[in-house]
């Protein structure tokens, strides 16, 4: 029996184009709470610390990529980043185990017709678009 899934593929051109811009509303941030030690008065100390967790996870991991393409081994990305390597394995695990799932994440049972169309523009504005794939 052959079902049709959704494959994931990257648009180079419009993903680097969102890259820039989160590249620069990030960069506006920052700025933001460093110029004149505003920082003090916007984040509470847990909303502070859960958006450094998601930050370094998400800086470290952009690392540990970039460097795996590269062509690093592990001790060079254990130690340019100082991460062990059972981190830098989660990374690479990570990178890719969710692909074959986006589509029927997509479609997940509850979600309206609209949480579907908002995922696919915010998909599409990231150059993400998903073609079918018929696999058995």
């Amino acid at each position: 029996m052959t079902r049709a899934t959704m494959e994931p593929q990257v648009e180079w051109k419009k993903a680097r184009a969102a890259a820039a811009k989160l590249e620069s509303l990030l960069s506006d941030e920052v700025a933001y709470l460093i110029e004149g030690n505003k920082i003090k008065n916007v984040y509470s100390p847990v909303a502070w610390m859960r958006m450094c967790r998601m930050l370094h996870t998400l800086t470290y991991g952009m690392a540990v990529m970039r460097m795996v393409y590269e062509g690093k081994t592990n001790a060079e990305i254990t130690q340019a980043t100082g991460l062990p390597g059972a981190v830098i394995a989660a990374y690479k695990a990570w990178n890719t185990m969710y692909s074959d799932k986006l589509g029927s994440m997509l479609a997940a049972r509850g979600k309206t017709e609209e949480a579907r169309k908002r995922d696919l523009e915010f998909l599409a504005s990231i150059g993400i678009s998903l073609t079918e794939d018929d696999r058995a």
